[in-house]
């Protein structure tokens, strides 16, 4: 089985060598590495090139649409491989994952590797944003659904990548989960490969742990949105439960506040305000009651 491991890029010049160092560790016998920038201006695709004497690597112009979900996309239609792996540019495989990855798929369809957040991360980003993927697979926080899993995690055979339509590009935010989703109602189940592991990399300024929690929201309700207006048309679409705003949480949130003690504290409660109002946001541009 050739594998095609395909690397969304933009302006990652800064974070990509250490992925490709690490991929050039890895062993499999017939693999590639398709780098899919999606309009990078720093010199992410000259180096990539750099690492053509250690890896069958190609550099693919995917700029025509912004988005990382269109990048993946791209790159899946250039692969020649059977399978598909997703690793971001910005986290880095441990040395044997490929292998693991790659007998995975050689038993089932669609898999996912377990992360590690202790390595790439102060110890305040992960003590304040929690350890998700560690264990077993990610779950909706709304109520029982299909599980997921990061993009980063993911392996698929491109059959079932292709059979589905890819990623759904309308989903800026949130379509790692949607795509898990929707192979799963097509009656593929995902399975959890613990060996396999992806040292992953969160956001550490306070802004952009905001605007990651805001947008990831956001994005939740556009997906609720999408099963609604399915569910609507055909009754067999499985609706996952709402989104919904906690009035507790947000006030909790508000008065906790001035009593911040430290960066841990101060993380968790960046990620949990940014969350809440994501999801008024959302409700709002979305025009769904987040009640």
């Amino acid at each position: 089985m050739k594998i095609s491991v395909v690397i969304a890029c933009l302006d990652e010049v800064n974070a990509l060598g250490e992925q490709l160092e690490a991929l050039s560790r890895q062993t499999w016998d017939d693999w590639e590495v398709i780098i899919a920038d999606n309009g990078s201006t720093d010199g992410t695709q000259e180096l990539a090139r750099s690492f053509a004497d250690r890896l069958n690597i190609t550099v693919l112009d995917a700029s025509q649409e912004p988005g990382a979900g269109y990048a993946r996309n791209a790159g899946a239609d250039a692969a020649t491989g059977d399978a598909l792996l997703f690793p971001d540019a910005d986290d880095i495989v441990a040395d044997d994952w490929l292998q693991h990855m790659g007998h995975a798929l050689s038993e089932h369809d669609f898999v996912a590797s377990r992360l590690e957040f202790e390595r790439l991360n102060p110890d305040w980003v992960y003590h304040s944003r929690g350890r998700p993927q560690e264990k077993a697979l990610a779950r909706y926080p709304y109520g029982d659904f299909f599980p997921h899993g990061f993009g980063t995690s993911l392996g698929v055979k491109k059959t079932l990548h292709d059979a589905i339509g890819g990623f759904n590009v309308a989903f800026i935010r949130g379509q790692d989960m949607a795509y898990c989703w929707r192979i799963q109602e097509a009656g593929t189940p995902l399975v959890y490969v613990p060996e396999a592991v992806v040292h992953y990399r969160f956001r550490h300024e306070l802004s952009t742990i905001y605007n990651q929690a805001r947008r990831y929201a956001q994005g939740n309700m556009l997906i609720y949105r999408s099963y609604l207006e399915r569910h609507k048309i055909e009754d067999n679409v499985p609706l996952p439960p709402k989104p919904r705003l906690d009035l507790k949480k947000l006030a909790y949130l508000i008065l906790r506040y001035p009593r911040i003690r430290d960066q841990i504290e101060r993380g968790s409660w960046t990620w949990h305000i940014g969350w809440e109002l994501g999801i008024i946001t959302g409700a709002w541009r979305y025009r769904i009651l987040p009640f």
